[in-house]
């Protein structure tokens, strides 16, 4: 990964410029502050390309500033900065604002591989696109920071620190921290496969229980099969018994019918119906003379009831004469007319002729009574006469009552027998269709077995998952061991000690000729000259102190200064994308010449492996340096001036 270029535009202390950082070997930048008098350096912004870097990419400043803390305090806006990086084949601008009139707060992320039609990356939100920026440059803000910049307030005391600070920073370093993260992903993996088998082993015993409770269903079922089976087998056994009494008595049935002689009864009636028919002309001549001698009786009854009306009628007639004088003041019967004391005789008159009337009437229908009385004699006479002379039937119809009492007994002992073949047949049919029933637990204990095959082939598939997922789980458990702060991680703090030790062997050399020596050590030695594990950094002098703390001022620079590099070679050769810069900042305080000297050899091989080390610094280097930068403020605006400045042609905004 290479930094190609980076514009600035109101960023802290800058105000505008384009710097060119791809291969331009070993830098210095140095300062000019003209805005105060009580600093010639210090405050000119000379650290601010470092700062800019950062903030472009990560949104925050190597320093940790960010917000509107970075926008040039004159300018108050309009704060930009554009970092070019080339990964492989492609190109691709990553551009932030701050208080920008045009973009606002934005990140941008363009592919400009193709000048004449770059492809705009950025996301829907500032978050996303920042997640493609790490991406894309392969690294936090942490590890960048840490693999290229060594700043003036970020030099650690590294030999100073304890065992578990300078274990955490290797660690770190190394990249052994995600580690960390992998444990706990390895662990939570593990607690899944831990989930699983304990789902499958409930799975199987919840299907075990299944299966038992299956089998206790069949046992039970099966018994009632059995008892189903006795009981339809008693009651078909019940109708086939029922039906033969039915038989039986339908035969002796047919016995008492046979013994009936019902063709005998039939011509025997018919004779005695013949015999009987003989006399009908005798019964119908009594039927006339009881009909002629009731006619006469009804007439004489007839004549004698109107001689009583007419006899009243006169009778009541007499009275009205006998009470004539009575009656004035009264109302006709007849006319309704109220009678006067000259009506009375009339009235008299006009009764009395009705009184004759009715006398007469009576002595008339007296002569009809008579001869009514003879006639009704005579027909009387006649009927006791014809009936003294009719021939006798009583045996005829007694044995005809006989005849028809045996028909009747032998009609309802032919209901009986057919009520019996009935019920011979209903038991029987019964009898066949209680024989022919399906056992209605059949199918319940087949579907019982079926379960119960079914559920063991799911138990056998399940108890071979659960292998596997045991497997699974043994294997998970082997990773979490591997990446346990036993495992793995001890291996490769183990394996990047050599890697240390040769860097810091190797700038130590450099920067002391040999004479200060210092060594990662993972175990150490108690004053009773007993092993144990410690990791420490372990600093012997040739010609100085015994021990790191005893080093002179200069001496303990070289140190952490040797260490801090072979610590940042670490970073970087365990970077996914190892970036082609590195940034001292103040690095070379309280060396002396002869120490500069070797410093700059040391500088020069990074510039060489790096393709561009930039070395900040306010001392008086310049002649150990070859290309030179000048950062200058005057009036709140910074500016740039040296090897580093091109010309500005920002391409895809």
């Amino acid at each position: 990964m290479k930094i190609n270029r980076l514009e600035i535009d109101a960023f802290m202390a800058i105000g505008q410029i384009t710097v060119d950082l791809d291969s331009k070997g070993l830098v210095l930048i140095q300062g000019e502050n003209e805005d105060d008098s009580s600093q010639n350096s210090n405050g000119s912004g000379k650290s601010t390309v470092a700062e800019a870097l950062c903030w472009a990419l990560y949104n925050e400043t190597a320093r940790g500033d960010g917000g509107d803390d970075i926008v040039n305090r004159k300018l108050k806006k309009g704060t930009r900065v554009m970092v070019q990086l080339v990964d492989g084949p492609r190109t691709y601008n990553v551009i932030r604002h701050r208080k920008h009139p045009v973009h606002k707060n934005r990140v941008l992320l363009i592919d400009v591989t193709n000048p004449e039609d770059p492809v705009d990356m950025t996301q829907g939100t500032d978050k996303a696109t920042q997640d493609v920026i790490i991406k894309l440059v392969g690294c936090t803000s942490e590890v960048f920071r840490a693999a290229i910049y060594s700043g003036q307030e970020a030099h650690i005391d590294l030999p100073s620190l304890t065992d578990k600070s300078l274990k955490t920073i290797v660690e770190e370093a190394a990249g052994i921290d995600k580690m960390q993260e992998a444990h706990t992903i390895a662990r939570g993996r593990m607690t899944e496969k831990k989930a699983a088998v304990t789902t499958l082993e409930n799975t199987i015993a919840s299907h075990k229980s299944v299966i038992e409770s299956s089998l206790r269903s069949v046992a039970h079922l099966t018994g009632e099969r059995d008892r189903y089976e006795e009981s339809r087998l008693a009651k078909a056994a019940a109708e086939r018994t029922a039906m033969g009494e039915a038989v039986a008595k339908a035969k002796t049935v047919q016995v008492e019918i046979a013994a009936l002689d019902e063709a005998g009864m039939i011509a025997e009636r018919a004779a005695v119906t013949e015999r009987l028919a003989s006399v009908d002309g005798e019964r119908t001549e009594l039927s006339r003379l009881i009909t002629e001698s009731g006619a006469a009786r009804l007439k004489l009854t007839t004549a004698q009831s109107r001689l009583g009306e007419a006899k009243a009628a006169a009778t009541r007639c007499k009275e009205i004469i006998a009470n004539a004088e009575a009656e004035v003041g009264t109302k006709c019967d007849s006319c309704g007319h109220t009678l006067g004391a000259e009506d009375v005789a009339g009235r008299i008159e006009s009764v009395k002729g009705m009184a004759v009337r009715h006398i007469h009437s009576a002595k008339s229908i007296a002569a009809e009574i008579a001869e009514a009385e003879a006639e009704f004699t005579a027909t009387k006479d006649a009927l006791e006469k014809f009936k003294a002379s009719m021939t006798d039937l009583t045996a005829e119809t007694a044995r005809l009552s006989e005849l028809d009492a045996s028909q009747a007994r032998l009609n309802t002992l032919k209901m009986n027998l057919q009520s019996l073949v009935d019920s011979a047949k209903s038991h029987k049919a019964r009898a066949e269709s209680i024989e022919s029933e399906t056992n209605p637990y059949l199918s319940s204990i087949e579907k019982a077995q079926a379960q119960i095959k079914d559920t063991e082939e799911l138990v056998t598939a399940l108890v071979a998952n659960l292998r596997e997922a045991v497997k699974e789980l043994e294997v998970a458990e082997k990773v979490v061991d591997v990446f346990s702060p036993a495992g793995i991680r001890a291996h490769i703090l183990d394996t990047v000690t050599p890697f240390l030790n040769d860097r810091t062997s190797r700038y130590l050399g450099i920067l002391s000729d040999g004479n200060i020596r210092a060594a990662w050590n993972t175990i150490s030695t108690t004053a009773k000259g007993e092993l144990r594990e410690k990791f420490e950094i372990g600093v012997t002098s040739a010609t100085g102190g015994s021990s790191y703390r005893s080093l002179s001022g200069g001496e303990k620079r070289k140190v952490r200064l040797a260490t801090a590099l072979a610590l940042q070679d670490l970073v970087s050769s365990r970077a996914a994308k190892p970036i082609r810069l590195w940034i001292g900042d103040e690095i070379d305080d309280a060396v002396d010449d002869a120490g500069l000297e070797r410093l700059m050899t040391v500088l020069e091989e990074k510039a060489k492996e790096k393709g561009t080390v930039l070395i900040i610094s306010h001392n008086p280097i310049r002649d150990w340096v070859r290309q030179h930068v000048i950062v200058r403020k005057k009036d709140g605006l910074a500016e740039m001036e040296g090897v580093l400045c091109v010309e500005r042609d920002t391409v895809g905004e």
